[in-house]
């Protein structure tokens, strides 16, 4: 981030040479940066919907895609295989409650739900049990 800071600092002080800043003026200028929504909850229940479904049908995949990508053939692989599939169903969820829909799109989320995670996760459980 400093490196940064040091380019747009020079880059100001390169485009205005009639009126060179002092340190202390370079100091105290704010420079934007991106920042994240507040973390939110998504309003959501535990009933089987489309959306759940998908979860599921995404977990299982991604733990089947992932298991034949690896290789996975034990018991300890199966097990690392689910505990890094965890790890990045649980990373989606808190992506999806840091960055809402509203703002970034598609790629954002409704806030963290842990019925989205639970199914995600189910699919990826039960796809290391039939694996």
């Amino acid at each position: 981030m400093r490196t940064v800071a040091i380019v747009a600092l020079l880059l100001v002080l390169a485009a205005t040479p009639a009126q060179a800043l002092t340190l202390e003026q370079a100091h105290e200028m704010v420079l934007p940066q991106a920042q994240l929504s507040e973390f939110r909850f998504a309003h959501d229940s535990w009933a089987l919907t489309d959306d759940k479904a998908a979860h599921f049908g995404m977990g299982f995949t991604l733990s089947i895609v992932t298991a034949w990508l690896f290789n996975v053939h034990s018991e300890s692989g199966q097990w690392k295989n689910l505990i890094w599939n965890t790890l990045f169903w649980t990373a989606w969820e808190v992506k999806d409650g840091h960055m809402p829909y509203e703002k970034y799109g598609k790629i954002g989320g409704d806030g963290w739900s842990t019925p989205d995670w639970g199914y995600s996760n189910a699919g990826n459980a039960g796809a290391m049990i039939i694996w």
